[in-house]
């Protein structure tokens, strides 16, 4: 990776205990070989402790916006991603405790919904509850009553689509950072949401 001078880089180092690990400190080092400066060596310390962390009473997700590309083609970005990069993705959250990512694939490619799900179960994430991006509301809620009518097909067919996967709870989400006078249009379209 090439940094630019006068700039920092943070970096993240996973270290993955063995089951059989024995509770001790573990002492290594970490060396940096930059290109064009001598070596850094840093210290690193790993204390395993003698017991094992109960599974969390919480569900922990976080804001995951990757999507399987139509044309398989990924790329080094928040959205299109390939089949590799997708999987890779989903077993590295799982890898680090999120066991609920939100998923963005959207309801109406459904050979590539279906692949996403069945990705996410492949990196023993559970999928049920689903937090979905993939039903939107676009630039605003539905305010119309036809508007309303054509949102609560939407969730419905979504509603579909992943009791198709097993799936009992699906939760959509809202407008992005919602506030004010566009919080509260949102609440017709939450009871329709609830309705459908």
């Amino acid at each position: 990776i090439s940094i630019p001078a006068e700039t920092a880089q943070q970096f993240w180092i996973t270290v993955h205990v063995p089951e059989d690990a024995k509770a001790s400190t573990y002492v290594a080092t970490l060396t940096l070989k930059p290109g064009n400066a001598p070596e850094l060596v840093l210290p690193l310390t790993i204390r395993v402790l003698p017991f094992k962390l109960a599974e969390p009473a919480l569900i922990y997700s976080i804001y995951y916006r990757g999507q399987l590309a139509a044309d398989a083609a990924g790329s080094i970005d928040a959205d299109p991603k390939s089949a590799e990069q997708y999987l890779a993705e989903m077993r590295n959250l799982k890898a680090h405790g999120i066991s609920h990512p939100t998923m963005y694939q959207r309801f109406d490619d459904k050979a590539l919904f279906d692949r996403a799900i069945e990705m996410r179960r492949q990196a023993g994430l559970s999928i049920d509850p689903l937090y979905s991006l993939g039903i939107t509301m676009g630039r605003g809620p539905p305010m119309t009553p036809e508007a309303l009518t054509a949102w609560k097909e939407k969730v419905r067919t979504g509603l579909a689509r992943v009791r198709a996967h097993g799936i009992k709870e699906l939760y959509v989400y809202g407008l992005d950072e919602a506030d004010g006078e566009r919080l509260k249009a949102e609440r017709r379209a939450f009871k329709a949401t609830h309705e459908a």
